[in-house]
């Protein structure tokens, strides 16, 4: 009996360690926000991350293992988007800023006709595409800043964009408006090409996600109940299925080549992203982020690969830089590298 008790003594203090050992990873690189994040990016290579505030536009280098942090001016930002091939962030409210992640600069600034919300890069990063308060859209010639295209959205004063996509690809830009009416145009002439009510009225029919799939043929989106998938151009459902883990959906991507589709959504007892197949509504995996607060804006580096990386910003003044394999527990996760003091630009 003696030697049996001191060879369960040998083997819990053999073994230990290791449980010590993983408790000290962390599941993601996290970092606060004084102030919180309206809006994050990452770029496709998955070596710059940029959240932006009330205050500053703030952004990361180092991809996984970031070694510090950075500050462009003092001026909010409501929407950013990612360069498709080069390190550079158009973010916008009223003007449109372009910074130049490598190089920790502001390389030009344009200005649209009314106060800009949302911007999208077109025609492969040579122009940018942005939509006024007024519903106004524009296009600017990156290399001369000025406007080459101006066109309004044709909805009522009523009307109310809350989810505005574009894809280069097709051409095609979608919008949503607050009552869940989706409608698709041609960015090159804002011709309308179809309208339809999202979701039925019944439960919570707002729409809370939209994405382009890769090549601009289908459309996803979702409210807290469904996600579905149109055709890009008719509005035609080609798919549509309930949402998994606790029935709430909400900042859809696509992901993968387009064959998978990541939403944020209730997980365990907090709210993380759920992965599932773009088609069959299969579930590839999931993953709390955030125990105690909502996730406000996400994005995703390597959308092409089977595990990207996410980006994400919390309510609760948190950020968070995980890994795919890290969310879904198929890895250790991210240590926290020590951070250098906030460089001001």
């Amino acid at each position: 009996m003696r030697y049996s008790r001191l060879c369960v003594v040998l083997v819990v203090l053999l073994v230990w360690p290791a449980f010590g050992q993983e408790k000290t990873y962390k599941m993601c690189f996290d970092n606060p926000i004084e102030g919180g994040a309206w809006a994050v990016v990452i770029t496709a290579d998955g070596e710059y991350m940029g959240a932006c505030t009330l205050e500053s536009f703030l952004f990361y280098r180092g991809g996984l293992a970031p070694t510090g942090f950075y500050k462009f001016g003092y001026y909010f930002h409501a929407c950013l988007a990612a360069h498709p091939s080069e390190p550079v962030v158009a973010a916008t409210w009223q003007r449109i800023d372009l910074m130049d992640m490598a190089g920790n600069k502001k390389i030009a600034t344009l200005k649209p006709k009314g106060r800009a919300w949302w911007v999208a890069w077109k025609s492969a990063g040579t122009q940018v595409l942005s939509i006024d308060e007024k519903n106004t859209v524009q296009v600017f010639d990156v290399a001369s800043k000025k406007a080459v295209q101006t066109w309004t959205l044709p909805l009522a004063k009523k009307d109310v964009v809350s989810f505005a996509v574009y894809s280069d690809r097709s051409g095609l830009l979608a919008v949503a408006t607050e009552d869940s009416v989706l409608r698709v145009f041609e960015a090159e002439t804002g011709k309308a090409l179809a309208e339809t009510a999202a979701f039925q009225p019944g439960s919570d029919f707002r729409i809370t996600g939209l994405d382009f799939h890769p090549e601009g043929k289908l459309l996803a989106g979702c409210n807290n109940g469904q996600v579905k998938v149109w055709d890009a151009a008719t509005l035609a459902v080609k798919h549509e299925f309930p949402v998994r883990a606790g029935g709430t959906a909400s900042l859809i991507k696509y992901y993968a080549q387009g064959k998978s589709l990541a939403y944020v959504g209730s997980v365990g007892s907090g709210e993380g992203f759920v992965f599932v197949d773009g088609e069959t509504n299969r579930l590839i995996g999931q993953g709390m982020v955030a125990e105690y607060d909502t996730i406000k804006a996400w994005d995703m580096a390597f959308p092409d690969g089977q595990e990207p990386h996410i980006f994400a910003a919390t309510s609760g003044e948190m950020a968070y830089l995980c890994r795919y394999s890290a969310i879904i527990g198929k890895s250790p996760g991210v240590t926290v590298i020590k951070k250098k003091s906030p460089a001001l630009n």
